[in-house]
């Protein structure tokens, strides 16, 4: 019986190391993984003043000619894409100090 006891008490030591043992420290592989994807984002296109200005000056030549039409349901519609693209773009040009001045009513 003793024979059959040995190779569990030996292992009762290992076993226990096993479970109380804390698992890897993975806080450096994550914190790699933060900075490659922060970088990707830092990377990823964003439009410019100038692109939210010129869909806003297409919109805004819609608006007229739907005004001069007297086509109101098109007005509104463009008007909402103004206000859309200038929501935009205090959005993602919020660093730009023109961006402070966009008012919509």
């Amino acid at each position: 019986m003793k024979k059959n006891l040995l190779p569990v008490i030996a292992a009762v030591p290992f076993l226990l190391f096993l479970c109380c043992s804390s698992p890897p420290d993975k806080s450096a592989a994550l914190q790699e993984q933060i900075d490659s994807l922060q970088k990707k984002l830092d990377d990823t296109y964003r439009p410019g003043f100038g692109e939210f200005m010129s869909g806003i000056q297409v919109h805004h030549a819609k608006l007229w000619f739907a005004g001069k039409e007297q086509n109101w349901k098109l007005a509104d519609f463009e008007l909402h894409e103004i206000m859309e693209t200038v929501d935009d773009l205090k959005k993602y040009q919020s660093e730009r100090r023109e961006s402070d001045k966009l008012i919509m009513l």
